[in-house]
């Protein structure tokens, strides 16, 4: 009687257990709020008219920022936010604002290709938090263009919660 009560109790504890870590994501909020990267600031040498010698000149140029709108892949994966692609700057990156979706287990941002599935592109890493502004920097050499999407996956369950797209000629 004693083995069958030690049983039971371990396979209560181990539903429980596998409930909370798959049902705890859609009831408990992750926020992140990260700063804009800044810019670099680029420097020019020249004679200033009333002085004869050299002078730095720091400028700051705005980066050319191509944007895109999220939006859930379904009714039960809501995905919201802006999508922010700033090429120019010395080292490429995204940035989600005002960026909220539901909550999952694995969550991860994928960058894939016109026609390409979620699973063949390439991670840019988990996601920060479910809520806010976040930053994710591109690796050497990639480049986000027309037609490109930015996914919110779940690795666990191969589940698009969301993308974005960049449209063409934008």
């Amino acid at each position: 009687m004693t083995w069958k009560r030690i049983i039971l109790f371990v396979g209560v504890l181990a539903c429980l257990s596998i409930g909370w870590y798959l049902l705890s994501p859609l009831f408990i909020n992750q926020v992140v709020n990260e700063e804009v990267i800044p810019l670099s600031t680029a420097s020019s040498k020249g004679k200033s008219a009333d002085s004869p010698y050299d002078q730095v000149v720091l400028t700051e140029q705005e980066p050319e920022v191509m944007t895109a709108s999220f939006q859930g892949a379904d009714s039960l994966h809501k995905v919201s936010g802006t999508l922010l692609y700033y090429k120019e700057t010395e080292e490429p990156y995204l940035r989600f604002e005002d960026f909220e979706s539901t909550n999952g287990p694995d969550l991860y941002v994928y960058l894939v290709k016109q026609g390409q599935d979620t699973k063949d592109g390439l991670s840019l890493g988990e996601l920060k938090g479910n809520i806010g502004n976040q930053n994710y920097p591109l690796p050497k050499g990639v480049t986000l263009e027309g037609g490109d999407s930015i996914v919110i996956w779940c690795k666990q369950f191969d589940v698009d919660f969301g993308f974005a797209t960049v449209e063409k000629g934008e």
